[in-house]
């Protein structure tokens, strides 16, 4: 077993000088998935009274942006966002949009920042990963499905989220004082340690580090795992300093 590690970047100012985040305070919770990856596939991952949305398929980035802009709206408290991969990113840019529907965001090894990750690693790294039995059939089906319909766009949004950079999105997230928590993995190639870090410490928010096995998809094939990080982040203050750090399973 690996230990994990909490860190905590700068703390969070909230609007109008009042503090942004209290427990008791949670409303809706909203999950958003990795790049064409089935909501469905993370529901055995969220802990009561988390609702997993899916993306539309075939739809530009800033197009996926106002897709979950809607979906804020027509919720009646501001929302809880969290996101895997390609749902960090949205989930950035949904509260630097509208930071008044985003109650606290919570990434797990979030897209945002340039990937250097080449393409046929990336590749190789899902063919091992569903070799050795990560994925359930629907986990690999619903994806293929999606691509293979919509090859061009998936083609060209895989291409923005690798070279993203909304640096100054979550500036503007920390600015806004909406607060954040950033969780990577310490086998994570694709969005690695290090970039989770830099993440966190632009949004002015939380940084956990894990170390479970699975790289990008360390949550696939063993659901516990995301299950016991989103409670986790939903149950501490953004700006508490602990440093305790509980192994990781």
């Amino acid at each position: 077993m690996r230990a994990t590690r909490t860190r905590c970047s700068a703390g969070v100012v909230a609007h109008g000088g009042v503090p942004h985040w209290h427990p008791e305070r949670i409303g809706p919770r909203l999950f958003i998935p990795g790049f064409a990856a089935h909501a469905r596939s993370y529901e055995p991952g969220l802990p009561e009274r988390w609702t997993a949305l899916q993306p539309p398929a075939g739809r530009s980035l800033d197009q996926l942006r106002d897709w979950l802009l809607a979906e804020l709206e027509a919720r009646p408290v501001p929302v809880t966002l969290a996101g895997h991969s390609m749902g960090g990113a949205l989930a950035v840019l949904a509260a630097a949009s509208t930071p008044e529907r985003v109650e606290r965001i919570v990434l797990v090894s979030p897209a945002g920042l340039p990937l250097s990750k080449p393409l046929r690693m990336i590749v190789r790294d899902f063919l091992r990963a569903a070799r050795d039995g990560r994925y359930r059939r629907d986990d690999l089906l619903f994806p293929l499905t999606r691509l293979a319909r919509y090859p061009r766009a998936a083609a060209q949004l895989a291409r923005v989220l690798r070279e993203l950079d909304l640096s100054h999105e979550m500036a503007r997230v920390r600015a806004l004082g909406v607060p954040a928590a950033v969780i990577g993995c310490s086998t994570d190639t694709l969005t690695p340690p290090a970039t989770s870090l830099r993440t966190a410490e632009l949004l002015g928010g939380r940084y956990r580090e894990v170390g479970y096995d699975g790289g990008h998809v360390w949550m696939f094939g063993n659901w516990e795992r995301l299950a016991r990080e989103l409670r986790r982040a939903l149950h501490e203050s953004p700006t508490d300093p602990r440093t305790s750090a509980p192994a990781a399973l």
